[in-house]
């Protein structure tokens, strides 16, 4: 019986182990935060870079269609050879008699 007096006093955490694990906790959580913010950041570093490379892409695309459309346009000079006045582009949706667009 004074064995169980003794011992129920004894139960529980001291107030130096709880501020050490508190102290701990803190330490990792702070931790765990910055490599959160630093992850989130490189991430969004990465997405701007593959925006912008998507829009890059998107403009040589463009460019290429743009280019591949191209056409000369030649008028007839008064002695009758071909002169190029100039380059044209096919509008889309557009079909020319030659059953092109």
């Amino acid at each position: 019986m004074q064995r169980d007096q003794t011992r129920a006093g004894c139960d529980g955490f001291t107030l130096v182990e709880v501020l050490a694990a508190l102290a701990i906790a803190s330490v990792i959580i702070m931790a765990s935060t910055a490599l959160i913010h630093n992850v989130a950041l490189f991430f969004d570093r990465g997405t701007r870079g593959v925006t912008e490379a998507e829009r890059l892409m998107l403009a040589v695309e463009r460019l290429a269609g743009d280019f591949s459309s191209a056409r000369f346009i030649s008028r007839r000079t008064e002695d009758g050879r071909p002169r190029c006045v100039g380059v044209a582009r096919r509008r889309p949706h557009q079909f020319d008699g030659r059953g092109g667009r």
